[in-house]
């Protein structure tokens, strides 16, 4: 990690958004820190820059999505807390993409009781180490959408929502090919 200050007897340093990178602990509970608490930090899995302005006034933002699932987004303009150590423990369970980064909750329940094993790839399941994935294919007289569901250690999470067969089958490729879990 380059260009971090340390905070005055904290446990975190302040990071720019471009340094907070993967394996990364992001604290969490900053306020509470500050206030004496102590601290907790949550593992980056995922972060992507995201830009929304004209090349001649460039301003952005880093979005990060922590191992817990949820998303935390960076402004490039300032500093952000995070521990100084990046361990390897902290790292993501999977190499490449991040793709079944959201965690089932009732939307998720309900959509996959209406729905089946996939048919736009060879193959609708397969199983890395701990980790099985599934294809789902949800179609009605409006069309067909997609989700891949990775099931681990009994949690299950979800890929976004795939509108597109062809978006389906290359996620589900990335998967089996090792390039994302």
């Amino acid at each position: 990690m380059t260009n971090i200050e340390q905070a005055p007897e904290k446990a975190y340093v302040m990071a720019p958004a471009g340094d907070v990178g993967i394996g990364t602990r992001y604290l969490t509970n900053r306020g509470d820190v500050d206030a004496g608490a102590d601290p907790v930090y949550a593992a980056v899995w995922a972060t992507w820059y995201v830009c929304a302005s004209p090349p001649h006034a460039p301003w952005g933002h880093y979005a990060i999505r922590l191992a817990d699932g949820s998303c935390v987004d960076l402004s490039t303009h300032t500093t952000h807390p995070v521990h100084p150590e990046v361990r390897d423990e902290d790292r993501p369970p999977g190499p490449g993409a991040w793709i079944t980064n959201e965690r089932e909750d009732a939307a998720h329940v309900e959509w996959a009781a209406h729905a089946q094993p996939a048919r736009v790839a060879t193959t609708n399941r397969h199983v890395a180490g701990d980790h099985e994935y599934t294809l789902l294919e949800w179609s009605d007289r409006e069309g067909s959408a997609y989700y891949v569901r990775r099931q681990t250690d009994g949690e299950r999470w979800y890929s976004p929502l795939l509108y597109s067969s062809t978006h389906a089958a290359r996620t589900w490729y990335a998967i089996a090919e090792g390039k994302g879990w």
